[in-house]
């Protein structure tokens, strides 16, 4: 009797539990959440997972020795405006490869590799995503440089040296016998003349000495040799019919001083020559479409615009160049542009006012090289061209522009002190949709805005803070690197939970925010962000098969009573409430979760930790790869991130979703 007693009050007790109506039915709560949830269509493969482990194999060939300290970034930290962030940092040997593996988003395709170099010079390089792993190098191997292109040293015939003398048994030429036909020979004028017309044999030579000007009002020279003396002056007055043009078809050499006025000065004839160890004023638009240029190291030529197409192929047959441009001194002119040539060749210092352009056509690449120090104080514009970058040499633009087919080679057998820079002060743009841009060889870049991600994998390039002065003087002016300006802090993942256990939520996923550290010497740090929830919620995490407990009441842990909404929470991780996790390799070895204080065994864990969960259900917490600013309060998540819909629709589009806020 007393046995049926038990069992009577057992039934009854069980049976007035039935028709309590907060009793927890875990497949009403999952009906009722995905009913409610924002996203109605939701891709039948979604996981809701934004993270993964990637490896990164990182070489390093400098030929020092060194141990170097590389981190893993997020975003390029020298770029003006960046968001770079560590993820990962480890020690490396010079002439070993590491293997770091660590936590990233599951959208990044390309890592930022870091080399600290001395107590505070930086590096940084660019590694693409192949096949869930990242693959980075500093310096280059013995075979890699073995194949590497370098820029052509350029070397012109029968140059004549500097140091101009005239010959003892050179005959004096009148200024009667200059107006008319001068046969082939040697001369020399006494006093300084001004001439309107001119009539060399081909082989005539004549000698403008110290003290001597020689005045030229004349559309062209023909032919023959003007040769100016150290101290000599030669002046050339254009004259051409329509404009006040000038042509030389002939030669001048120069250690004085030429000046050349008028509209426009060619060169269009693969005779002319003009050499200069002096002086050289071009008071007009030089355009160089035949002939050789050369400016000598004790040279200094100012012109207004210089251009030049010298009917050049593919550079392929050096006879089909027609024109040659070498500058091994100092060159200015407002603007500097090229649609056609590859005998071009700048050793030293090239200082533009204004442009820098090389614009050749489809199948006809405009190729220039340069080993010395290009300054454009404007915008330089690439397309369909080839630079070749060799030694320490160096090209500064404000603003760099590539178009259709551009490459970009250097000389990758330098050592680390020795690379080429591309600094473009303000920004760089390419436009992936519009060509091909390749690179061969190892370049130091530093650019205003990011050297976007095409350029890194399709050759060499290293990151670096480096600043040339405006003024720099020189083929090879020194440069500063410098470590940015804020050391990048370790990443941050944000793991944000909705409090569905009896009941469904509204998805403003707040209820308890973690903010976690990535992994350092083997631990994390969590931040307690926020707790947007009335229920009093506690906070744990499961590792190697045990549970630990973060915070008993979150709200406690904020300085508040149970049930008092904290969101926003404190505004810096520093304000924030801390725990470490020791002994970890990755946050896959930690599962975080949620739960109602008094009933720990319901509990709310991300999709990726949780044992029910399914493909294409609804998620009831995410982990969010980055320092994510989470929804207010009763704001649901798609209506801070539109984006949020769009990729749970379809989990192969609008992958960074959380980066864009549109509230």
């Amino acid at each position: 009797m007393k046995k049926l007693l038990i069992l009577w009050m057992v039934l009854v007790a069980f049976a007035s539990c039935t028709d309590r109506k907060d009793l927890f039915d875990s497949g009403r709560v999952k009906e009722e959440a995905k009913e409610n949830f924002p996203i109605k269509d939701i891709d039948p493969d979604q996981d809701w997972n934004m993270m993964a482990v990637r490896t990164l194999d990182i070489t390093i060939n400098a030929g020092t020795g060194a141990v170097y300290t590389v981190k893993v970034l997020t975003d390029n930290p020298f770029k003006v405006e960046n968001d770079a962030h560590v993820l990962a940092v480890a020690d490396v040997k010079d002439g070993t490869t590491a293997t770091l593996k660590f936590d990233a988003p599951s959208a990044m395709e390309y890592a930022y590799v870091m080399r600290q170099v001395g107590t505070k010079d930086c590096e940084v390089t660019v590694a693409a995503l192949k096949d869930d792993k990242f693959v980075a190098a500093f310096g280059r191997s013995a075979t890699q440089r073995a194949v590497s292109e370098r820029a052509a040293n350029i070397t012109i015939d029968n140059l004549p040296a500097p140091g101009f003398v005239c010959p003892n048994d050179a005959e004096e030429l009148a200024e009667k016998d200059i107006t008319g036909h001068v046969k082939e020979g040697t001369y020399y004028i006494s006093e300084s003349l001004k001439i309107d017309k001119i009539n060399f044999s081909e082989d005539t030579k004549l000698y403008i000495k110290s003290g001597i000007t020689l005045t030229l009002n004349v559309d062209k020279i023909d032919k023959g040799t003007i040769v100016v003396c150290k101290g000599g002056t030669l002046r050339i007055n254009g004259t051409g019919k329509d404009d006040k043009d000038f042509t030389l078809k002939g030669s001048i050499y120069n250690e004085g001083t030429v000046t050349i006025n008028g509209d426009d000065f060619y060169m269009q004839n693969k005779e002319a020559e003009l050499v200069n160890y002096g002086i050289i004023y071009i008071e007009a638009d030089f355009e160089l479409s035949a002939g050789e240029f050369y400016n000598g190291e004790s040279g200094q030529c100012v012109s207004y615009e210089t251009s030049i197409d010298s009917n050049s192929t593919d550079g392929a047959n050096e006879n089909k160049s027609s024109a040659t441009w070498v500058n091994d001194g100092y060159y200015a002119c407002d603007g500097f542009k090229v649609s056609s040539g590859y005998r071009l060749q700048n050793n030293c210092n090239l200082h533009l006012g204004e442009d820098f352009k090389l614009e050749g056509s489809d199948g006809k690449d405009v190729i220039f090289n340069n080993s010395g120090f290009i300054h454009c104080g404007g915008k330089a514009e690439l397309e369909n061209a080839i630079l070749n970058m060799a030694g320490k040499s160096i090209f500064k633009t404000q603003s760099l522009e590539f178009e259709k087919s551009v490459r970009l080679n250097s000389d990758a057998g330098v050592q680390d002190k020795d690379k080429p820079l591309l600094l473009c002060v303000n920004k760089a743009l390419y436009d992936d949709d519009k060509g091909e841009l390749t690179m061969s060889g190892v370049t130091y870049v530093t650019c205003g805005n990011d050297f976007f991600d095409s350029w890194a994998v399709s050759g060499h390039v290293l990151l670096v803070n480096a600043t040339v002065g405006d003024h720099a003087q020189g083929c090879n002016p020194d440069y500063d690197k410098e470590e940015p300006s804020t050391t990048p802090p370790l990443a941050i993942f944000t793991y944000v939970f909705e409090d569905i256990t009896t009941t469904t939520g509204d998805y403003d996923f707040n209820d308890v925010v973690l903010k976690v550290t990535a992994v350092n010497n083997g631990q994390v740090t969590i931040a307690l962000a926020a707790a947007g929830a009335t229920k009093e919620l506690s906070a744990g995490y499961k590792v190697n098969g045990r549970d630990n407990i973060l915070w008993s009441s979150v709200h406690e842990a904020l300085g508040v009573s149970a049930g008092t909404i904290v969101n926003p929470g404190p505004s810096t991780l520093a304000d924030m409430p801390k725990q470490t996790i020791k002994n970890i390799t990755s946050l896959g070895d930690i599962a975080f979760y949620i739960h109602e204080k008094n009933n720990p065994n319901l509990r709310v864990y991300i999709s990726q930790d949780d044992p029910e969960f399914q493909l294409g259900g609804v998620p009831f917490a995410l982990c969010i790869p980055t320092d994510w600013a989470y929804p207010a309060e009763r704001q649901m998540i798609n209506e801070k991130y539109e984006g949020f819909g769009a990729w749970g629709e379809d989990r192969n589009s609008h992958q960074e979703w959380y980066k864009k806020p549109t509230k």
